[in-house]
């Protein structure tokens, strides 16, 4: 995405004198190329679920720059008397300001509310973490249960990994709900 030219638009046609393209196709401001500006934004946008640019505005109301914002430091906020969007921006030094809505550029990765975008690193480790349960679930199964008892084989840790096989548990559920901890022996059967 870094790499891909951006323009502005209108009916097809790149808009050579609107303001964002020279921000966006050149230079967003003195600290970024316009390569290093959307490599920044697409890997907040990926990271974060959300990309923010603040428009910096000259004193006759231009544009004069964007400057990227940390997404873990901008807050969206709805006004309750209009529904007008406002962000509340958290400052190096503890302070925060707010912004509203039309200042702000936001990049929003895929949203379930349309505000803020989810973050994808989440998603992927949720998957993964289902993905563990499901094969947990799998490699230890119960060969049977009988009242209280049970019998049950897993290839998965312990010695069962060490000696690359299967270890067979026998597991008494007798009902009762308190015990001495340090009573209790472990003890192993090889067959």
């Amino acid at each position: 995405m870094g790499m891909i030219p951006m323009h502005i638009y209108k009916d097809y046609a790149i808009q050579p004198k609107h303001p964002l393209e020279r921000l966006l196709a050149l230079e967003p401001n003195p600290n970024f190329t316009a390569f290093g500006f959307r490599q920044t934004i697409e890997v907040l946008h990926n990271t974060e679920g959300n990309a923010y640019a603040l428009r910096v505005l000259d004193r006759l109301g231009g544009l004069l720059r964007l400057d990227i914002l940390n997404p873990t430091r901008v807050q969206l906020m709805r006004d309750p008397a209009d529904g007008s969007t406002w962000y509340q921006i958290m400052v190096d030094d503890g302070v925060a300001y707010t912004i509203p809505g039309y200042m702000v550029l936001n990049l929003r990765h895929m949203s379930a509310n349309g505000e803020k975008g989810i973050r994808p690193i989440d998603v992927l480790r949720k998957s993964l973490d289902y993905d563990a349960q499901v094969k947990s679930l799998r490699e230890f199964a119960t060969l049977f249960r009988v009242g209280g008892f049970e019998l049950a084989s897993t290839d998965i840790g312990g010695s069962a990994w060490r000696t690359d096989s299967t270890e067979i548990r026998g597991i008494a559920r007798l009902g009762v709900t308190l015990f001495d901890d340090k009573a209790m022996v472990r003890r192993s059967l090889t067959v």
